[in-house]
């Protein structure tokens, strides 16, 4: 498959999107060249915090975000795991396949899940990778999914399958080969019993050789559709991708069902055998009454459905997933000391978003992140802020302090170091 010219992120192709809508996206795969800004410095950082957060699962919650597997086996075990882990001491990536390769010299993958948890660099780049191409498409994405992927190895350690999800692959380090097959390709009996999106290795073999193959090297870019079988091999090199996965089969049932459940009281963690129990055996009854736990939760599903702020959750739901373009698993809010920004500037391609409800409530949304504020004093001047700032202009923070009335001021202050922890404001 040859590649397409580079493309240069600061400087997005609108008619390159053009023509991929028209002639890739959901239809076909494409491969190019693409200079992604994403470097192996951010990853190897984003890696390192990672596993930060792995080992402080304390094996509750364990192969998240790592998912080790050695010879094609899935790691279990919390302890083995651990040993795969990188660290800081090994500098980079090739410190660290250096180091694992004395460990273990059989195949051996890495994948880290949502790993724009833990970098806003990776989740910004990917971001502004994204923004023209939905801009072009006129859709957000239900969510999208960074995972990286390390390791040397005969083939992913999944086998050949398909996701639910369109996804582009970015090359970093080393160069791994994708096979991809179309869909109709392999037919329902030859996937794995209870795993229709996967298929027995058996047939891998018989149709290695028959599908288009992609060497994916650093500077390249892989897309395929959520309905192209694949399957990654690097038997001759440690290698590095990043795959960004989009999901655009939406469920609002579900997402307003979530927020619904947001608002619910916490429920009951202990089983209790009484649960259920009525003063009199329901099974008598022609008409017997609600169990109680029943009554009391069917109680505060009402109220849920009847909360005023209920319009107001699922519109900042909606900001976020808007002004992060889909991109929701994002690294924790920072503490930033808005003096070291000054003067405040944002980026405006991706603004402020916000909506007021009477007659003083804020929803507010920036780059996934949002909050909803009760604001007594100064939300128009605030507003008047917001539009500035999504024009490109440039306000000092001192504009805060001179314009707006003292009794607004502690809490415009608390606005702007919340913008500011939401990664808004460029240095």
């Amino acid at each position: 498959m040859k590649p397409a010219p580079t493309q240069n992120p600061q400087s997005p192709n609108f008619e390159f999107w053009q023509q991929f809508l028209a002639n890739h996206w959901e239809q076909k795969p494409f491969f190019g060249q693409w200079d992604s800004g994403i470097t192996e410095e951010y990853l190897f950082e984003g890696m390192l915090a990672a596993a930060d957060f792995e080992l402080a699962q304390e094996q509750s919650n364990f192969c998240d975000p790592f998912r080790v597997s050695l010879d094609g086996t899935h790691v279990l075990d919390f302890e083995t795991l651990c040993a795969f882990l990188p660290a800081a001491q090994d500098c980079n990536f090739d410190g660290y396949s250096q180091r694992i390769q004395e460990q273990w010299g059989g195949d051996l993958g890495i994948q880290i899940s949502k790993i724009s948890r833990f970098s806003p660099a990776i989740w910004q780049r990917v971001r502004r990778f994204l923004a023209p191409f939905f801009d072009q498409a006129g859709l957000v994405p239900e969510t999208i999914e960074i995972d990286l992927f390390f390791g040397q190895y005969q083939q992913t350690h999944f086998g050949v399958h398909r996701d639910a999800d369109s996804t582009f692959t970015f090359g970093i380090q080393g160069e791994k080969t994708f096979r991809m097959w179309p869909f109709e390709t392999f037919s329902p009996e030859m996937a794995v019993e209870g795993w229709p999106a996967h298929i027995q290795d058996r047939y891998y073999e018989k149709f290695r050789n028959k599908g288009q193959t992609v060497p994916v090297r650093p500077g390249t870019l892989l897309y395929w559709p959520s309905s192209v079988w694949h399957v990654g091999e690097s038997p001759n090199s440690w290698s590095v991708t990043l795959a960004v996965a989009l999901t655009l089969k939406p469920d609002p049932y579900e997402r307003i069902k979530a927020i619904i459940s947001s608002l619910l009281p916490d429920p009951v963690q202990v089983v209790n055998p009484n649960f259920y129990r009525c003063d009199i055996p329901a099974r008598k009854q022609t008409t017997p009454e609600l169990a109680p736990a029943l009554a009391e939760a069917l109680a505060d599903i009402c109220a849920a459905m009847a909360n005023p702020t209920l319009d107001q959750h699922i519109c900042l739901d909606w900001l976020k997933q808007v002004s992060g373009c889909g991109l929701t698993a994002t690294s924790p809010p920072a503490e930033i000391d808005l003096n070291t920004l000054e003067p405040l500037k944002i980026n405006p391609t991706f603004p402020i978003h916000w909506k007021v409800f009477e007659p003083n409530t804020l929803v507010l949304a920036a780059n996934g992140y949002g909050a909803i504020f009760q604001v007594e004093n100064g939300l128009d001047f605030l507003i008047s802020a917001f539009q500035t700032w999504n024009q490109g202009q440039i306000l000092p923070l001192a504009h805060f302090l001179e314009n707006s009335a003292p009794e607004s001021q502690t809490q415009i202050h608390a606005i702007l170091d919340t913008l500011a922890s939401w990664y808004l404001f460029s240095p």
